[in-house]
């Protein structure tokens, strides 16, 4: 076989049994390929993965195993980059824009759960929103990022157990009383996360000035009760008689994690609903007029007054609209 036998027609049956022969000894029959594997080792996994792609193949043209000089072409890569800067070259970008985007767009999405849920704790206190558009919003996105790392935190604690954990503590020198105090401790941890993430939306939320900020009240730790006991009879469901897989198929494991979060958040309401109606209580023991509005202050009523004087505007336009028999607005 000659130096140049590559441009020569392999059988689609032998396809295989050439493309193992050339990558076993590619300065014999590939020159090209030889010569770049002395000048460049890093290129030769590349040919090798090139050949055994081809093999698996049968239905490449009968070219056989040569035409692999073309697939970094075909796939958006410059050989002579190849040749140059070997496989240590085909690295992704850095990145850059791109996760700022993502981050954006993260934060502005889970904002907007925190932001319904303002309005939802507004209904259950009996008052409206005061806090003006630029305030508002200033506030939700400051606490949806606090949240987001928050659970960013959790997160990492969570998977810190186990393996990972040991791999981790043999590293930085930690002993094995070490580690057990920590999967003992990263308990309390979430604990002290998931308390601290709820006080946060009782408290910053509505547009209610509370008398002062309480790290538990008696609806949250309802809440958080609950929310242990529906969870695990939720996931008890899904495990044993829930058919979201065959049924949503790949999207099944969406499906459950937007119901687990529906019942979550419906529970947290019902935290927030039994701490409003402890308030009211307190408030008609001490006299207050509390049997339909709430009398606790809000935190900012420029807005509100402003849509009031709004609507009297035009309900008094209205009203000498009807007197002169549609004469005048004024």
């Amino acid at each position: 076989m000659g130096e140049r036998d590559c441009d020569a027609d392999d059988p689609a049956g032998d396809t295989r049994q050439t493309v193992e022969r050339r990558t076993a000894q590619p300065t014999k029959t590939c020159e090209p390929f030889g010569a770049a594997s002395v000048h460049c080792p890093g290129q030769t996994p590349v040919i090798a993965s090139s050949l055994r792609f081809a093999a698996a193949r049968p239905n490449l043209p009968s070219r056989g195993a040569c035409d692999v000089r073309e697939f970094p072409v075909t796939f958006g890569v410059d050989p002579a980059y190849v040749r140059k800067q070997g496989v240590a070259g085909l690295r992704a970008p850095a990145p850059g824009i791109g996760l700022l985007i993502g981050l954006l767009a993260a934060l502005w999405s889970a904002s907007g759960y925190v932001k319904a849920f303002g309005r939802a704790m507004n209904i259950l206190h009996d008052i409206r929103e005061g806090r003006g558009f630029i305030k508002f919003n200033l506030q939700m996105y400051l606490l949806t990022a606090l949240i987001l790392i928050l659970g960013a935190v959790a997160l990492v604690i969570f998977v810190l157990s186990g393996p990972i954990a040991e791999a981790v503590g043999s590293a930085i020198g930690l002993g094995s009383v070490a580690l057990m105090v920590w999967s003992i401790a990263k308990w309390f941890v979430l604990a002290f996360i998931v308390v601290f993430v709820l006080a946060l939306l009782y408290y910053a939320t509505p547009n209610v000035q509370q008398p002062k900020f309480r790290w538990i009240s008696l609806g949250a730790f309802i809440a958080i009760v609950v929310i242990v006991i529906a969870s695990a009879g939720f996931f008890f469901y899904v495990a044993n008689f829930g058919n979201y897989n065959k049924t949503y198929g790949v999207l099944g494991g969406v499906i459950v994690l937007l119901l687990w979060t529906y019942i979550v958040n419906v529970i947290l309401l019902f935290g927030a609903e039994i701490d409003s109606e402890l308030e009211r209580g307190r408030e008609l023991q001490a006299g207050l007029p509390a049997e339909e509005d709430l009398q606790l202050p809000s935190r900012d009523t420029k807005a509100s007054d402003k849509k009031e004087r709004k609507s009297q505007e035009d309900i008094e336009r209205a009203r000498n609209l009807r007197k002169t028999a549609g004469q005048s607005q004024e």
